[in-house]
């Protein structure tokens, strides 16, 4: 059975993923991508607002690059597929759909 982070955890690494966005460096949504691989290994559940913001970070740092986009789409497709298997509070929602796709112009 999966653990979850607390809250503090969760709170220092969303910091420091949004830190990366609001630094508007090209290399935001691979830091946070790279953050969120490491954070997988440890075992336990992620937040929604985890991938929440690992989207935003790549959608933001990759504009006029397809690259981060795909990236977005493809942690949206395992969002959704984890929430058939078994966390369904990861299930993507209208929002996180729409902030992909509007990357993609």
């Amino acid at each position: 059975m999966h653990q979850h982070f607390t809250q503090e955890e969760l709170h220092s690494f969303h910091l420091l993923m949004k830190g990366w966005i609001d630094s508007k460096s090209p290399l935001a949504g691979e830091k946070a991508v790279d953050l969120l691989n490491r954070m997988r290994t440890n075992g336990k559940r992620l937040s929604f607002v985890t991938y929440q913001i690992v989207l935003e970070a790549l959608i933001k740092s990759s504009k006029g690059r397809s690259r981060g986009v795909n990236q977005a789409e493809a942690i949206l497709k395992e969002m959704d597929s984890s929430a058939i298997d078994s966390e369904r509070g990861l299930r993507p929602n209208t929002k996180l759909a729409n902030m992909v796709l509007q990357g993609e112009h």
